[in-house]
Formats: C-alpha cells, structure tokens, sequence
C-alpha cells in the first residue's frame, strides 16, 4: 500500500531525512518526552516544575537517555517509525507507571516485566472486567497504527550513510554512560537505591526504569577473594552464644497445681528500642502469658518454629490520618506488648512480598539486587542457595510452606524446593476456603493447616506461612455490608478514600482475630513452639510518612510468641535479620549468613550508642561479599560447591490419593482423599470436566470406556493458570459393564 507524495506522514517522513530537521525533530521530542513521563509520575505540574527548575542536571541527564533511544531511528530507513516506534515505549513505560503508583505505591521497573502473567492473572481485581477490555482494544489499535504506518511510510536513502548513523547513535550512548558515570562520581545520582519510590522521585523516572533493565543480581566487590571471604568466616566460625537466649532445655512453664505460683518474665532492655516504646499495661488478656497446660520439651530438645508473613498488615492505629471507632487490631498491640516485639524494615510499601519473603528465608538483603528486581525470579529459578530451611533441615527439622493464594504465583511452586522446602500447601491443596468482597482467600483457613502440619511428622518443624487476606485492591465504594470497624475522622486529602481505608481495616481486623485464633490453637499444644509475625510490607493506600508515629512507610510491626516462658526483648531489626535473631533465641548458629547476623546484633547489642555508621556499613560489606560467594561467586565459603540439593517439592501436606474408581457409561466417580474445586481427573492423560462433589469424591460426566484394555485414571491439580501442580499416583481401572448405579449412588451418599 503506497500513498501519495503529498500526504503528511509521507512529508514530514522525508523530511526527517535531512540532517538539520531531523535534529530539531529529535531534541524537541527528547525534551516533551522526558516532561511527559515525568508529568505522569508526579502527578503535578507544580511537583513537574520543582524537578526541573531545582535538579536541572537530572532533568538533562534523562532527557540524554530518551534522546540516547531516539538516535536509534536512524538506523531505521523509515526514520519516521523509528521516532514513533521508540516514542511510544516512553509513553507506555510512563502510563504503567503512572497506573501502579495508583494502586501499589511501587513505580513501575523493568522486573515487573518478568511478573506480566501475574499482573494479568490478577488485573481484574484492580481494574475490572471493562478496564482490562479497555487496555487490550488500546493495545491491539496501537499495534495495527503501527503495522499500517509501517507499511505506508515510504523507506528514504541510507546507502552510504549506515556507518555514520550507527557512530552517531553509539556516541549519543557513550554520552549518556560518561554522564552517568560523572552523576554518580559527584553524587547527582546513585548506582542502588535504598527507596525505589523516592528513588524515582530524585532521580526521574528513565534513569531509574533503565537501571532496573541493565543492573541485576549482585556486583562482585571490589576485595572479593579467598582472603577476604576467609577472613569474615574466621570471625564467625566460632559464634555460638547469646546471653539471652532461652533453650528447649531451659523452657519454663506455668503448672499452678504443681509450683504454685506463676512464672514471670521482666522486659529485657535492649540498646536498639523502637522509636516509641511499648508500654506495659495493667491488666492483659489471660491467654497471653497463662499457661494451663504443661509444655514439655522434645526429646531432641528441639522448638517448632512458625512463622506468619502477614499481607498488607501495619499499624493502622498510629497514622494520625484515619482514626477508627475501635483499635482495628487489638490482638497483636497485646502481643507487641507483652512479648519480643518492635518493627521489621522491609524491601518494599504496597507491594513485592516476595522480596520480603526472600529476606525472611535467606536472610540475604536485598539492597545488595539491582534495584527493583525479584530473585525469585532471576537467580532463585534456577539455583539453590543457604535459607533457612536448609539450615534447619540439617538439625533434623522438617520445612513446609502454605499459602493460600496461587501456588505458581512468583513461581513458589519451583522457588521453594530451591529454597529447602519438604511441603508446600497452596489454595490449590486446600477445601472450603472462604473468600473476601474482593475475592481473595480469607486467613482463617490457615489455621488447621498449620496445626496438621505440625501434627503430620515426628520430627521438629519449621512453617512459613504466607497469608493473602489483606492484599488490594481496597475498593472505593463500599462494598462491606455491616463493618466491624468504622471510619471516625480522615483527613479532607484522603476523603475520597474514605470507603478504601475502611475496607482495609477490616481485613486487618479479620487477619488480628486469625492470629488470635491461632495462638489460642498453639497455646494448648503439647510441644514448644515459637511463633513470629510480622507484616510483609504497608498496603497499596495513600499514606504520609509523616503521620505515621513511631515507624517509617517501611517498616511493620512484628511479634515473637511462645507457648512457654521467654524474656522480652523490644527491638527494631531488618526483614533480613529477623530469622537469625530467632534462632539465637533458640541457640541455634548454624550458617553462614545467620552466624554473621548474630554476631552483629550481639555487637550492636554491645556497642550501644557507641555503634558507628561505619560499622553497620562494614557489616553491609561483610554480608554482600558472603551472598555474592553464594549466589554469584565461586562458593569459597563452601569449598568450591554449595551442599543446598534441590528438595523434591511435596505439593501439600498429605498426598492427594485415588483409592477406587467406577463407571456407568459415560459417568466416571473416583474416590479418595483431599480432592477440591482444583481436582481434575485425567484418563490415559485426557483431562475430563470434573465436578467436585467432597474431599473424597470427583466425579465425570464426559468419560468413555475403554473397551477392552485398562485405563490410567489420575487426579491432577490445576491451577487458575492451567499449570499441573501434581498427580496422584496412577489408578488401574477396567471398565466393566456389569458395574451397577446403585455403587454410584452410594458414593455420592445418595440411598435412594
């Protein structure tokens, strides 16, 4: 399809072919590009101007990256869609932006990339059925513009101009690295951002996205080697001891028939207190520290440990804009102040839990990543590294992880046996689960999971639990028919989100009386447990740090219960620090990463006042030259090889079983155990349409009988993305036409 000479695309194409137009062309959409992604991300012509008028250097630089892309359109012979091609990926990378800053707080990275079949997975919930049309039909016209101007859009010369097009568009880049370098040699920018959010905000939106697309994984440091990574196990090789740590050995409880009296536990006063502290109260629920049953220790000596990542969860009771007509989560305020509490720092505010996830389980930190970038899904796809359940595994724990959400969500379905997991509970292994107004699985459900699993082996156990109750979108309107929580007062900026945080607060209320459940449950258990909670990151609401008393936008609360005696210790700590801090309770130094965690909480413990910045920086060094050995390096620390071994994943607790089939005609009945909605019985590995008619009964209406020769009956789960998460073992079956429909019947519990 050709078009006439005269036609604009077709003039101003020419045009573009001279050197001095193309340049004006190029600079003038450089700069109305950079405002224009700019403008979308701040959301303010003022908060636009400030930037530009006050970071000029910023502004330039990043107009210098566009421009650096721009140049690419001379390579093109349709110079034109070039400059249109590249314009519009601005255009999009800033809209995307501009639209997750909306519901998550988290600008848009080049990581999210890797995470688009779970941002389509669950659009629907944020946008809505006529949302997600909208962003397809704009897409799909889009793509047709740009395959219409392609083909209409008459090629100019390039003979004899390639070799200089490609050393301008080089040099334009070789620009852009040298003001890179120059940026962050004088400090105008920075190579790892601390806060990503705030990072964009410093230093635009270009060179932020385009540091998440080029800077992955861990840089090697500059001392990297055998001595350096000697040197630091040399200082941690012999760490062993706490002062106040509480052993299985030592557990004391409460038995008022036998001692008498009860046994109390004043606070222990630490150097690193919260920045408000917690006040004791007078009178406290009795099932806090009342034991009415005798915990006795394990034969191995051993504590369960469990620990509840919980979504979205934060104070709500200490930002001063929103006050609600009663404390929302009163549960875990008790907990904060009875038992080893303070506040977690996390990676991330409104979103990424799998990145606080991945602090928690390998106690690495993720500053040490590129910026914005999930190992979950980069190196931990496809290596296996020291986490906690490996370490524990190796003290003869069993590790199991549940989650109630999408068992291929951030790929935790292959990530955890990289991680050392022996089981893994997901939505898709669990029945009767209840859900939200917006449709996410209640947390209530947890709660047998966590006891079964606790009771289904002889060994210790160590449980990270994932629950997903909290998560957004927080609607605007309300939907709840009879809040327990209200609204009182929000400040006149967020009353259009009035509905939004009342919402909120009542699935964080609902997650509170989960956890009061749950340590109700665990309080009568016969073995020692210790319980950690903790928020994975603040939700995806508009809050100000500056109404927020006594912690930062990342930073949540956090609780350590025991079903016996332990002192109390109030003290801030890292996501990453979380889990060694535990394990030192419990005496318990085994490797690397946790040894070097707890030597320098005790140093910091130790110091007091007299801890330096330039000794929290030498610990960052110390702990990224230790993850980069292990992930990245040549596993000095290991003698050259790393002995994590995958685990082979066990998809729930207990296995899915087939115990006996039946047939009449074209309708197939299988019995068992731990089926559910996700159960999809598969003959000689033909899916059937299956109805799930209880955990011990599937059943089929589109089967055909073999005629002679047997069948191999499976159950698979499936999940919401099509993914076969597992199989039953293979069932034998032979279809036998004598079989009657009374044996149907009764296996669906009818009598008549």
């Amino acid at each position: 399809m050709k078009i006439k000479k005269g036609m604009a695309f077709q003039k101003l194409a020419e045009k573009l072919d001279r050197p001095g137009y193309f340049t004006k062309v190029w600079l003038i959409l450089g700069v109305a590009l950079n405002l224009f992604v700019e403008l979308l991300s701040r959301k303010s012509v003022v908060s636009l101007g400030k930037y530009v008028f006050l970071s000029p250097f910023t502004f330039l630089y990043n107009t210098t990256i566009i421009l650096a892309t721009l140049s690419i359109a001379l390579i093109f012979r349709k110079r034109l869609f070039g400059l249109i091609l590249v314009s519009i990926l601005w255009i999009a990378i800033g809209i995307t932006d501009s639209i997750l800053l909306v519901f998550r707080t988290t600008p848009f990275t080049a990581q999210d990339l890797r995470l688009i079949e779970y941002a389509l997975r669950i659009s629907q919930k944020y946008l809505g059925p006529v949302g997600v049309v909208l962003i397809i039909v704009g897409a799909v016209i889009v793509l047709f513009a740009l395959v219409l101007l392609y083909i209409i859009i008459a090629p100019g010369p390039t003979k004899g101009h390639r070799f200089k097009h490609i050393t301008i568009t080089m040099s334009c880049f070789f620009v852009v690295f040298s003001l890179t370098w120059l940026g962050n040699t004088i400090g105008m920018l920075s190579l790892h951002f601390s806060n990503i959010h705030d990072a964009y905000e410093e230093y635009g939106v270009p060179y932020c996205f385009s540091g998440t697309l080029l800077n992955t994984g861990i840089s090697k440091p500059s001392d990297y080697g055998k001595e350096r990574v000697d040197n630091i196990l040399s200082q941690i090789g012999d760490y062993n001891k706490n002062p106040e740590i509480t052993t299985a050995e030592e557990i004391a409880v409460v038995d008022k028939e036998t001692s008498g009296s009860d046994v109390q536990t004043e606070p222990v006063a630490t150097t690193q207190a919260p920045s408000e502290t917690i006040e004791e109260t007078e009178e406290e629920p009795w099932y806090i520290r009342a034991q009415q049953k005798v915990v006795k220790p394990r034969k191995d000596n051993k504590v369960n440990i469990i620990a509840v990542q919980l979504e979205s969860f934060y104070d709500l009771q200490k930002n001063s804009s929103v006050q609600y007509d009663k404390d929302p989560t009163p549960f875990m305020h008790t907990l904060m102040r009875q038992c080893s509490s303070g506040y977690v720092s996390v990676p991330s505010i409104g979103a990424g839990t799998a990145n606080t996830e991945f602090e928690m389980l390998t106690s690495m930190n993720m500053q040490s990543f590129g910026p914005g970038e999930y190992p979950y899904k980069t190196i931990l796809n496809k290596k296996t590294c020291e986490s906690a359940p490996y370490v524990l595994k190796n003290l003869g724990y069993r590790a199991h992880a549940i989650h109630n959400n999408d068992a291929t969500f951030y790929e935790r379905n292959h990530v955890f046996s990289n991680l050392g997991f022996d089981t893994f509970t997901s939505m898709e292994y669990m029945y009767d689960l209840t859900y939200t107004e917006n449709g996410w699985p209640e947390d209530t459900c947890l709660i047998p999971y966590i006891m079964d699993t606790l009771t289904s082996d002889e060994e210790p156990d160590f449980i990270y639990t994932i629950s997903v109750q909290g998560h957004g979108p927080y609607p605007e309107k309300s939907i709840l028919d009879d809040p327990v929580i209200r609204v009182q007062w929000i400040d006149d900026k967020l009353a259009d989100q009035k509905d939004a945080f009342e919402y909120y607060a009542n699935q964080a209320y609902e997650m509170d009386q989960m956890v009061a459940d749950l340590v109700e449950s665990l309080r009568s258990f016969e073995e020692p447990v210790m319980l950690l909670l903790f928020g994975d990151h603040l939700p995806g609401l508009t809050i100000d740090e500056d109404h927020l008393e006594g912690f930062g936008l990342y930073e949540t609360p956090y609780a350590v219960w025991t079903n016996y005696e332990m002192p109390r210790i109030v003290e801030n700590l890292e996501a990453f620090q979380v889990i060694p801090y535990m394990m030192s309770r419990l005496d318990i130094h085994e490797g690397f990463i946790y040894r070097l965690h707890q030597k320098h909480l005790e140093d910091r413990r130790n110091a007091g006042e007299d801890w330096t910045v330039e000794d929290e920086e030498q610990y960052l060094k110390e702990l990224e030259v230790i993850e980069y050995d292990i992930l990245y390096g040549d596993q000095i620390a290991y003698d050259g090889e790393l002995p994590f071994v995958a685990t082979d994943l066990q998809m729930g607790i207990h296995p899915i079983e087939i115990t006996d089939v039946y047939s009449k005609e074209n309708v197939l009945i299988v019995s068992g155990n731990g089926f559910n909605d996700y159960s999809v019985i598969y003959v000689d590995d033909d899916p059937l349409d299956t109805i799930c008619v209880s955990s011990k009964s599937l059943l089929a209406i589109d089967y055909k009988p073999g005629d002679e020769e047997e069948q191999i009956i499976k159950v698979g789960q499936v999940g919401v993305d099509s993914v076969v998460l597992g199989y039953t073992d293979a069932y034998s079956y032979k279809y036998d036409i004598n079989e009657v429909v009374e044996i149907i019947h009764q296996n669906l519990g009818h009598t008549d």
